[in-house]
């Protein structure tokens, strides 16, 4: 069974997909229907969003570039602002390059301005590896 989006009905572990971009943009209504009645409900919205964002920034797909901008200048939730940073560091895009820059100077948890500093320093990190190659 494929799960494309939050709401879609899972049968018994048998979920072989899941639409990244659909859970990084996933909306109060979209979690509490996709958890409703299910073992998924014991996770938070917060939780299911930070877990994506991780999902996000290790599978390398440029077109989650531009719902983790959201997630990280729009999020109330600081961690997942935080991880949503450190999907970006992982992204060599002028768009999550960018993202960055603006967050170091609107955040103002201290926390993420940490991870944000990390993520900005992954990216001058992998600049410097490609230019010795």
């Amino acid at each position: 069974m494929e799960i494309d989006a939050p709401g879609d009905a899972a049968s018994e572990n048998q979920i072989e997909q899941i639409d990244l971009h659909r859970w990084l943009t996933m909306s109060s209504s979209d979690y509490r229907r996709l958890t409703s009645g299910t073992a998924l409900r014991r996770a938070s919205r917060w939780q299911l969003l930070r877990n994506a964002a991780i999902a996000a920034g290790n599978c390398g797909d440029s077109s989650l570039v531009e719902p983790l901008v959201r997630l990280l200048s729009n999020s109330k939730y600081p961690i997942v602002r935080g991880h949503s940073a450190w999907a970006l560091g992982r992204y060599r895009s002028v768009d999550a390059v960018r993202a960055l820059d603006q967050a170091i100077f609107d955040e103002a948890d201290s926390e993420v301005r940490i991870e944000i500093q990390h993520a900005q320093a992954e990216q001058l990190n992998h600049e410097a590896d490609e230019t010795k190659e």
